[in-house]
């Protein structure tokens, strides 16, 4: 939940940075890398979906990930629909949220039980708290998985 929660400067449009009114928004952007070529005979080309979040003033970063990955147009048309094309679709989806705002997160607020309740391998991996102050990952960039079957 927090990772949809960024501070106001971060939501800032960089076009209205300077204006009166400043738009406050996210951008998002769906993409459809390919994951398997196609090989003539034997198998069609295959893609999967992405679907970027960012807050505004990171735009320029779903502008990076699209030069490299290709956009998969409006997914409200049947044509860019993957669902509606198992043939050339892996069905896999995922999601990507730009959030470097998480740095800022304690290890006690994230959940993390207190160093006198964690499991030797809790403790071993740090992945427990002493101090309330203790920053999640030592405030350092990470990233956050979660898969389902």
């Amino acid at each position: 939940a927090e990772a949809l929660k960024p501070p106001s400067d971060l939501m800032t449009l960089p076009y209205t940075a300077n204006s009166d009114q400043k738009a406050e928004v996210y951008c998002s952007l769906l993409l459809r890398p390919l994951a398997c070529p196609e090989v003539v005979g034997f198998t069609e080309e295959k893609s999967n979906e992405v679907r970027f979040i960012a807050p505004g003033s990171m735009v320029s970063n779903l502008d990076f990930v699209e030069s490299i990955f290709g956009n998969g147009d409006n997914p409200d048309l049947a044509e860019n629909d993957a669902a509606l094309d198992p043939e050339h679709w892996t069905g896999t989806t995922g999601c990507v949220i730009l959030a470097p705002h998480l740095i800022r997160l304690k290890k006690k607020d994230v959940g993390l039980p207190h160093i006198s309740k964690a499991t030797e391998l809790q403790k071993r991996d740090g992945m427990c708290y002493e101090k309330d102050d203790e920053l999640y990952n030592n405030g350092g960039a990470f990233k956050v998985c979660a898969r389902d079957a």
